[in-house]
């Protein structure tokens, strides 16, 4: 075995007593698990056992295993197993950026083609795991001082570098740039290999300083530089040197024993892997941060090798599974002095300086460089208050504090605290910055509270506001873009227009009201952050945009329009109409979050009960994929069409994990739902056919799948549509053809006897008609005969029976009122209100037997007084009565039958079709007039039968007599009319029927 070779079995022999990991100074945050994931035989690993970690140039993962004959692929979103040669002593395993997957062994180099593997004999070679795949044909290796490629076509190797160019020593290690960069470590210096347009290879070496021990492994770095782990001269242990390009700089960084040291995380970030026995802890070298494992953690195996990526990401092979650390998008600088430190409130002043206000102390930032300024002792500023923190024009830096006596005053030139004393017998309410070097502050006196302007020199009342009224404890000032002024406390908010004061409160069903923060969204539109919620105010009208906050303390819109809100549960992010929320998942300190704030540079900051944090939109860019797996899901739903979907969605190395995605779905074709973090839906009754359902996925820094998952699936048809039910149909129409063809046989064998029926039955159907034209008009007089009959009865009611019965009335008045004694007077008022309700019984029954306006007024008055009597008797449909108002001259008969037919028309509305609404229309049209009955019910069936009683067929054939006719219009559960139309008489008729009467 060569000495490669037994050097790496040494370093894999001395990887497995590692214990723990150790987190340098040179990054003491972002070492929670949260910026770790982990693979295992449960997230689809072949087993947990990790022997071996590769990176692909294109940064595809490839994990070894410890004795099976099987690697696996992870791409960043799915993981594939291949089986590899049984035979091959593995090394090492890369991927070309055409897909073709490599194996260096100790036999050579194997390629797969499909499903074949071919072994390709390479002289020089050894067992370094060194190598790089260029294209199908192409790779690159390392063999002792110097790079080789290899080309298939040729069977050959070729040096890259001349013997006066490989003098720095024997190659140590390899990292890929990119797809066309790679870099080579050597024994006393590095060679960065790159590939033209034309795949034409160019290489070029950096030595070390000529003072410096071998180098043992050099990283790119996506600024560029190369980070360079090296031997110490003259100590045990190894140091860093950074390379930017032009020369290399030390960092200081040294570890005894240490076993491996790799970069990772922002900038120079550097860990370090020390081989220590029977702990389980990660924690940084200040101490400032440790946590224990937990004991089913990945973190607690042995590591049995790394790699490293460009991105500052990198993967460790462990016993336990796969881990992979990477930075996070929230990010606290390490150089700022609010570790483990609540920053409430962040400014940026004229001169670009960034302040930050923290419990102990004010902080800037300028130019990349912090600096740290201790309150004066016993200051305490008011956390609870962001939004206080501001300059003056000379540059001066304004913060509120608990004492309400004066304000807190910061020097930048001296770096020296002082105190601003408003006027006397005056206590500071709250401080408003406005910009420019100028303050508004609300005093509180004796009379009430007052705002007045502060510009680093004197108080000056403004105008209209000296008398604010009371809104408890205020938080919040702001300008809209009208004008405006709005004033929000915890008791409500008020606005101030044109000198005007109004006040309002932010008031819904939870009973909050107040605000402790305001967000102008449009001329039109502001936001308010409460204590549980946040509202909207758009034109007037008040909703809730957000719930369950717990007091959103600062909102801001930054320059790509998301909104962000901080809150104690977390830090909100509103895009793609979807709220997200970033908490220690995501990298921040703390879940609980004071204030958000958008530097001139476009770059977000968060300040939170742990510190502050910057938020790197640009480390996760990658959208996340969606499934919606078959095997999770009906592809064929029941006729009654209920069917619940499932889905899931996998965001690129699970920078966001599947749990905390948000989905947007649709169905055939739709529109897009709003985002949320269900992943499944339920649908109830679909029609029967084929649906698609498409899903896409979102992650928490807004990244949106551009190719949604498609999912097909199809409802059953009723059994009368299923395939079955149509076979036998068409059988049974083939039985039926048959026999029609049977009876049309025996019909041709009968036409002869039909010829000579025919004659007979014509004559019978002549004397049939005849006898129906007279039973037709015996039908009419009968009724007209009943109609007399009943306007004869109803005058004897009315003239008789019902004047009788009010004379009786009259006179048991008088007796009551006059005569009758106390002991009487009871029963005699019993016998009045039974005679009052027998006469309005009679008036009732008169006009039901035939009422009196038909003959003494019209059909219209007739018409209308039905209508009043039907709905005051069946409250639940409301009639309605229209007459266009022209004269309609009718025979008494025709009156008469007209007046029959529609309270026939109308007691069906009432007793069959289950409306709402109903009206009875009539109008005049040249000689004729038309009755129209109205509704809106469930409307006529197909074929309308003749029933008991005046039935509709019994209404065409009176109207028939008369030369009238009736017509029926009816659409299923919307609306039905049924119009009766009737001949006009002429004038002389007119003229003679008034003589009659």
């Amino acid at each position: 075995m060569n000495s490669g070779w037994s050097v790496y079995i040494a370093l894999i022999h001395a990887s497995r007593l590692a214990g723990f990991i150790l987190l340098t100074a040179l990054y003491a945050h972002g070492m929670g698990l949260e910026n770790w994931r982990f693979w295992r035989e449960e997230n689809g690993l072949k087993e947990s056992y990790c022997q071996q970690v590769f990176m692909a140039p294109s940064g595809v993962i490839f994990v070894r295993y410890w004795e099976i004959p099987w690697i696996s692929r992870l791409d960043g979103y799915r993981v594939t197993h291949i089986q590899i040669p049984e035979e091959t002593q593995l090394v090492s395993i890369s991927e070309s950026p055409d897909e073709t997957l490599w194996l260096k062994s100790s036999e050579g180099l194997w390629r797969k083609d499909d499903e074949t593997w071919t072994l390709f004999s390479v002289e020089p070679l050894d067992s370094n795991r060194w190598f790089a795949p260029l294209s199908r044909d192409r790779v690159l290796y390392a063999y002792q001082n110097n790079i080789y490629e290899y080309n298939t076509n040729s069977a050959a190797s070729a040096p890259l570098l001349t013997s006066n160019r490989a003098a720095l020593g024997p190659i140590r290690s390899m990292n890929p740039v990119s797809t066309r960069e790679f870099i080579f470590g050597a024994q006393h210096g590095f060679y960065r290999v790159m590939l033209d347009e034309n795949s034409e290879t160019g290489i070029s070496g950096v030595p070390l300083p000529e003072n410096w021990s071998g180098l043992k492994n050099a990283y790119p770095q996506s600024d560029g530089g190369v980070i360079c782990v090296v031997a110490s001269p003259g100590a045990p242990g190894d140091q860093l040197a950074y390379y930017d390009g032009e020369r290399f700089e030390s960092l200081d960084y040294r570890a005894d024993p240490l076993e491996a040291l790799w970069p990772g995380g922002e900038g120079r970030d550097v860990w370090a892997f020390h081989a220590i026995l029977h702990e389980r802890a990660v924690h940084s070298e200040r101490g400032e941060l440790s946590m224990t494992f937990d004991s089913d953690s990945v973190l607690t195996g042995d590591v049995m090798d790394t790699v490293h990526a460009p991105d500052g990401s990198f993967w460790l092979a462990m016993s336990q599974g796969l881990a992979r650390w990477s930075s996070s998008i929230w990010r606290t600088p390490k150089e700022s002095p609010f570790q483990n430190s609540l920053v409430f409130d962040i400014h940026q002043d004229d001169a670009g300086r960034l302040w930050f206000a923290g419990m102990k102390g004010l902080a800037s930032l300028e130019d990349g460089k912090w600096s740290y300024f201790p309150y004066p002792s016993g200051t305490v500023p008011r956390h609870t208050y962001p939004d206080t923190l501001g300059t003056l024009r000379d540059g001066s830096v304004v913060l509120q504090t608990l004492d309400t006596s004066r304000i807190l005053r910061f020097d930048p030139q001296t770096e020296t605290y002082s105190f601003i004393i408003p006027p006397s017998e005056k206590s500071i309410g709250h401080l408003f910055y406005q910009g420019g070097g100028l303050y508004w502050i609300y005093l509180l006196g004796e009379n009430g509270g007052e705002f007045v302007q502060y510009d680093g020199d004197r108080f000056t009342p403004l105008k209209g506001m000296e008398r604010i009224p009371d809104l408890g404890e205020l938080r919040s000032l702001y300008k809209a873009s009208d004008g405006s002024i709005w004033i929000t406390g915890l008791e409500g908010f008020l606005v101030i227009r044109d000198g005007t004061i109004q006040r309002n409160s932010v008031m819904d069903e939870s009973g909050e009201q107040g605000a402790l923060t305001i967000l102008e969204i449009s001329p039109d539109t502001v936001w308010f952050g409460g204590r549980q919620h946040v509202y909207q105010w758009r034109k007037g009208v008040w909703s809730r945009v957000l719930s369950h906050v717990d007091r959103a303390r600062s909102m801001l819109i930054d320059h790509d329009g998301v909104i962000w809100t901080a809150s104690g549960a977390g830090l909100q992010r509103f895009q793609n109409n979807c709220w997200a929320v970033h908490s220690r998942m995501e990298g921040l300190p703390s879940a609980v979050t004071y204030k958000v704030f958008e530097d001139r540079e476009g770059r977000i900051w968060c300040g939170a009960a742990n510190g502050v944090s910057l938020y790197y939109p640009e480390t996760d860019v990658r959208a996340p994929e969606t499934m919606v797996n078959a095997s999770d899901n009906p592809s064929v739903v029941s006729p009654e069409g209920d069917v619940r979907l499932v889905f899931t969605g996998r965001d690129f190395w699970d920078a966001t994990p599947p749990d905390r995605l948000y989905f947007s779905h649709r169905l055939d074709g739709e529109d897009w739902t709003p985002y949320s973090a269900q992943s499944a839906v339920e649908y109830r009754g679909l029609r029967s056919g084929e649906h698609v359902l498409n899903v896409r996925a979102m992650d928490r820094n807004g990244n949106v799948d551009s190719s949604p998952a498609e999912f097909r699936f199809s409802v059953l048809p009723p059994w009368h549509q299923s395939p079955v039910f149509l076979a036998m149909t068409a059988l049974s129409s083939l039985l039926a053809l048959a026999l029609a063809v049977l009876l049309i046989r025996r019909h041709l064998w009968m036409a002869e006897l039909v010829d000579s029926r025919t004659l007979e039955l014509s004559q019978a159907n002549r004397r049939l008609e005849a006898n129906a034209v007279e039973l037709r008009k015996l039908a009419a007089d009968v009724s007209l005969a009943e109609e007399r009959e009943r306007r004869l009865i109803a005058t004897d009611l009315h003239d008789r029976i019902g004047q009788a019965l009010a004379m009786c009335q009259l006179r048991l008045d008088l007796i009551l009122s006059r005569i009758a004694p106390e002991g009487l007077k009871k029963p005699l008022s019993d016998i009045c209100a039974l005679i009052e309700n027998t006469n309005q019984a009679t008036r009732s029954l008169v006009f039901e037997i035939s009422p009196p306006s038909l003959y003494e007024l019209n059909l219209e008055s007739a018409l209308e007084q039905l209508t009043v009597q039907m709905e005051r008797q069946y409250p639940e449909i409301h009639f309605e009565f229209e007459d266009e108002g022209s004269d309609k001259p009718l025979e008494g008969d025709v009156r008469y039958l007209i007046y029959r037919a529609a309270r026939e028309l109308v007691t069906n509305v009432i007793k069959h079709s289950k409306a709402r609404h109903a009206k009875v229309s009539v109008a005049a049209d040249g000689d004729s007039i038309s009755v129209s009955v109205i509704d809106d019910g469930v409307g006529l069936p197909p074929r309308e039968t003749r029933g008991d009683g005046f039935g509709l067929y019994s209404i065409q054939e009176r109207l028939h007599q008369i030369g009238g006719r009736l017509e029926i219009e009816s659409e299923p559960h919307r609306k039905t009319c049924v119009t009766i139309i009737a001949p006009l008489v002429r004038t002389g008729a007119r003229k003679r029927e008034h003589h009659n009467e």
